[in-house]
């Protein structure tokens, strides 16, 4: 071998040697100091790969458990409150079985009834009230839930949050009610009526439950169901004798006070039940829909003689908004006479045009909330005034004002028509130069302010104030039919979904009917103040608890599910943490060794590159000879 001094392959050897044994024992303190085998992509690329993905699967389970805890305790919290709604519906038929029976008095029946409407208002607070994380659970309004319960999207179980408002259970009254007006003679003509789009044939004759034959007879294409029934309460505080009553013809006996009177009733009069009231007044009422005709001599009675209409209960099959409209020609009296607004659901009504009085206090009543006196009499300012109290009655009000006229254009001359011969809403309008409907458009939008022209398919003038004020036209030339004042109507929306009910002294002030009825027909509808009604409650009750208790068996189905879902998620879960520990956890056993091995080799590398170095100087020793 040659001696050289300017390369020295035994030390360039050791070096190299020594920096692998350096980079290996660095491996081994990485491996050894983390517990992982790949602590970098260059340890073990398609592991490290693999590993990711396996991580991924992991946190994803873990979190899907998480969800499913979570999901487990919303379902608690549901299945909670209809627990204490079951146990409320328990103590409700208690108390119908017991006004069943005729030992109790119409006091007795009363205090009985008490509690059952109190007991029905804490069902639907329950209802109301009941929340997980701000989400109603049992009024409805939660719809259908979706568990994430898979590390992957697609992977969830579903729920629907089933509502028990007594309004669901079929406990309420009547979810939307109309009160036939008096003054139509002959039948209903219903040929302008539909119902969800279709057309109701004519009633035969003009009582509630003709109405409620007629709309029955399509329910096969409109999915909606009417009852027909009737209710009148009396004035209360009535005192004394009461004698030569009757009612719908029937001779009531003379009775010394109202709970006699009101025995007398219910056992002379046929198809008509009387139940005494707190107040001391008497309410009046059949399922049939018929009239209740009060005459004779009423005095003490508190009741009025007078002509009862019925009410009609629509009800969709599907518990869809019911759409009802009118036919072009039918007018909104027309429907006004079936007791109903002309609506788009429970939660939009139209009224007519507005009555030419301002609204005073107690004219109308909406949800149960007075609305207050108005500042003027048009459509706008009687929104106004309702619009004051939305925050109370969960609806807003809306006025619009529209009428459409025939334009003789003939009669728009130069010489026939001047600058003052039109005038709407006092502004006058220059037709001089108009040659055609487009022009008097252009005319009146330029002079008229609040009030926006325009022309129709029909060639007809539509004159539209979005204000809801009112539309007052002079046409001193009779190009429009002479003029005269159109009023606005009111479209009334509610905010929260629920439904829209109107009453008060004088609804048609604001161009409604009454809709919604007495307090007594949309109260509980659970009365046990007669042997028939609380036999009725009794079915009634039964019904409900089984519906909730469907709604229990369906969340603790859910829970069950959720249970074996968890179960299944951490087996997954151990199960690939201990792939991925297989794949990513360094063998102390074996590390520790190479360590040592690496250790032993790094002390011979720097021994021997010492020696290496020491080489050269063998060559000064050749020189030095």
């Amino acid at each position: 071998m040659a001696l050289t001094i300017n390369t020295n392959i035994a030390s360039l050897n050791a070096q190299k040697n020594l920096s692998r044994t350096q980079n290996a024992l660095n491996k081994s303190i990485g491996r050894l100091s983390s517990g992982l085998r790949i602590n970098s992509a260059k340890d073990d690329a398609a592991g490290m790969a693999i590993s990711n993905r396996f991580t991924t699967q992991i946190r994803g389970l873990d979190q899907a458990v998480r969800n499913a805890n979570d999901g487990i305790s919303l379902l608690q919290t549901s299945e909670g409150a209809m627990q204490e709604v079951t146990s409320i519906l328990q103590r409700m038929r208690e108390l119908a079985v017991q006004a069943s029976n005729d030992t109790n008095s119409v006091s007795d029946r009363a205090s009985l009834q008490g509690e059952m409407d109190q007991l029905y208002a804490e069902v639907d607070r329950i209802a109301g009230s009941t929340q997980f994380n701000g989400i109603n659970l049992v009024d409805g309004s939660g719809g259908s839930l979706s568990f994430q319960i898979g590390s992957d999207s697609g992977q969830s179980i579903s729920v629907s949050l089933k509502s028990v408002k007594t309004r669901d259970l079929n406990l309420n009254g009547y979810s939307k009610l109309g009160e036939l007006n008096s003054g139509r003679v002959g039948a209903l003509n219903a040929t302008g009526l539909s119902i969800n789009g279709t057309a109701i044939g004519a009633a035969a004759t003009a009582t509630a439950r003709a109405g409620a034959t007629a709309i029955n007879l399509k329910t096969g294409n409109t999915g909606v169901t009417a009852v027909a029934y009737n209710t009148y309460k009396g004035a209360g505080g009535a005192t004394g004798i009461v004698s030569g009553l009757t009612i719908n013809g029937d001779n009531v006996a003379a009775s010394g006070n109202m709970a006699e009177l009101a025995s007398n009733i219910n056992r002379d009069v046929a198809g008509v039940t009387a139940t005494l009231n707190k107040d001391g007044s008497l309410t009046l009422s059949n399922d049939t829909g018929d009239d209740i005709v009060v005459g004779g001599t009423v005095t003490n009675s508190g009741l009025t003689a007078d002509t009862y209409h019925g009410y009609i209960s629509l009800a969709d099959d599907n518990k869809e908004p019911i759409a009802i409209t009118a036919s072009p020609g039918y007018t909104t009296t027309d429907v006004n006479k079936w007791g109903f607004n002309i609506s788009t659901g429970p939660t939009s009504i139209t009224g007519g045009q507005v009555a030419s009085n301002a609204l005073a206090a107690g004219d109308l009543m909406i949800n149960g909330v007075s609305v207050g006196a108005s500042t003027g009499s048009s459509a706008g300012d009687k929104a106004a005034a309702i619009n004051l109290l939305k925050s109370s009655t969960g609806v807003t009000a809306t006025a619009t004002t529209e009428v459409k006229l025939s334009v003789d254009m003939a009669k728009i001359t130069a010489s026939t028509m001047g600058a003052t011969d039109l005038n709407i809403n006092g502004s006058a309008v220059n037709l001089t130069a108009a040659t055609s409907l487009d022009a008097v458009v252009t005319a009146i939008n330029a002079a008229v302010k609040g009030v926006v022209a325009s022309a129709d398919a029909d060639g007809k003038l539509v004159l539209t104030a979005s204000s809801g004020l009112d539309i007052a036209i002079v046409d001193t030339d009779n190009v429009m039919g002479g003029g005269g004042t159109t009023r606005g109507s009111i479209l009334l929306t509610a905010e929260n979904g629920e439904d829209v009910r109107i009453s008060g002294n004088n609804v048609g002030s604001a161009g409604f009917t009454e809709q919604g009825g007495s307090s007594e027909a949309v109260g509980s509808g659970l009365s046990v103040m007669t042997l028939k009604n609380a036999n009725n409650a009794i079915d009634r009750i039964d019904d409900a608890i089984d519906k909730v208790s469907e709604n229990r068996a369906e969340l603790g189905a859910v829970q069950n599910r959720l249970d074996s879902t968890i179960s299944n998620l951490q087996n997954a879960s151990e199960n690939f943490s201990a792939a991925n520990g297989r794949l990513m956890d360094a063998d102390f056993a074996k590390e520790t060794a190479d360590m040592s091995k690496q250790q032993i080799l790094m002390q011979a590398g720097v021994a021997m590159l010492a020696q290496a170095k020491q080489l050269p100087q063998q060559v000064l020793q050749l020189l030095q000879q």
